[in-house]
């Protein structure tokens, strides 16, 4: 997902201080699938620029700060993990693409005490809550 949004941003963009700095995007998993390394070889030998614009990392996204260029793309964020990534990307002003599933509210195991915090944020407020 986040190699194929990054094809789709394949411009120059401007960042928060007004200069140029393109979108980058950092894939964290725990654990590396084997087809990651097959899918970024692919996708880096018909676009070779986005080799400098995309890592892949084994990690926890409990130490993730992202940068605000840097694309939280998510698929099969389960429960928590997308609140962590939407409470990421509202602290950092990172923008973010989200494919959820399992989320449910009935469960925050895992998560940062910031998301959980966001989450009952936006879960109990009538307005749109400001999370910056």
């Amino acid at each position: 997902l986040a190699l194929g949004l990054l094809v789709l941003d394949d411009a120059d963009k401007k960042d928060y201080k007004g200069e140029e700095r393109p979108l980058t995007a950092l894939c964290v998993d725990r654990r590396m699938p084997p087809s990651a390394e097959a899918i970024q070889s692919s996708m880096e030998h018909r676009w070779p620029h986005l080799a400098e614009r995309f890592d892949f990392v084994e990690g926890s996204l409990e130490q993730l700060k992202p940068h605000p260029t840097c694309l939280l793309a998510s698929v099969h964020a389960c429960g928590g993990l997308s609140d962590l990534l939407v409470a990421s990307a509202a602290r950092t002003g990172s923008p973010i693409a989200l494919v959820p599933c399992c989320h449910t509210r009935k469960k925050l195991v895992g998560t940062s005490e910031y998301a959980k915090e966001a989450y009952d944020k936006i879960m109990n407020s009538k307005e749109i809550p400001d999370l910056t």
